[in-house]
């Protein structure tokens, strides 16, 4: 996951939570003309190893819509 989440753009050597366990990598599309970004991966994320998986990125989901 890691190598896949540097082929996007991510500095996973230099970031200072490499060393933790609750590290969630990105998911990029390079042609997507915009990101959503989350600030820390809640407890849905890191169980399922996703970003934006849990009950709110529903809500966000829905607010976009």
């Amino acid at each position: 996951m890691k190598e896949s989440a540097m082929r996007c753009g991510a500095d996973c050597i230099n970031c200072p939570l490499k060393d933790t366990e609750e590290i969630v990598y990105p998911e990029a599309n390079r042609a997507a003309q915009i990101a959503i970004v989350g600030d820390h991966p809640g407890d849905f994320e890191v169980q399922y190893s996703r970003p934006l998986v849990g009950p709110a990125t529903k809500i966000f989901t829905d607010t976009l819509r």
